[in-house]
């Protein structure tokens, strides 16, 4: 999947988003060609995701690691959410 693509997916998500739970009118045409579209893109991702993951046997090994134990995922969303902010916020 390339950049635009990506890109893409994450416009049409934001709009169904906000067509589901903001929209003053809610209009089930625009409701469900975005949603779809969202969905569509997502698969596109899901895909391209399962046929890259094999060629980094490391990277599918830590996932694996975190699939099968919960705790260490949430350890790792937040250690990654931390160091995310500790980039996004430098603290002088």
């Amino acid at each position: 999947m390339s950049c635009r693509e990506t890109a893409r997916k994450r416009d049409w998500s934001r709009q169904a988003g906000h067509f589901n739970r903001y929209a003053l009118e809610k209009v089930p045409y625009t409701i469900n060609r975005y949603t779809d579209e969202a969905k569509r893109l997502h698969y596109v991702l899901n895909g391209a995701l399962e046929e890259s993951i094999d060629e980094f046997p490391n990277l599918k090994t830590w996932v694996a690691q975190l699939m099968d134990n919960p705790e260490k995922l949430d350890e790792s969303i937040k250690n990654g959410t931390q160091q995310m902010k500790n980039r996004l916020f430098i603290q002088t």
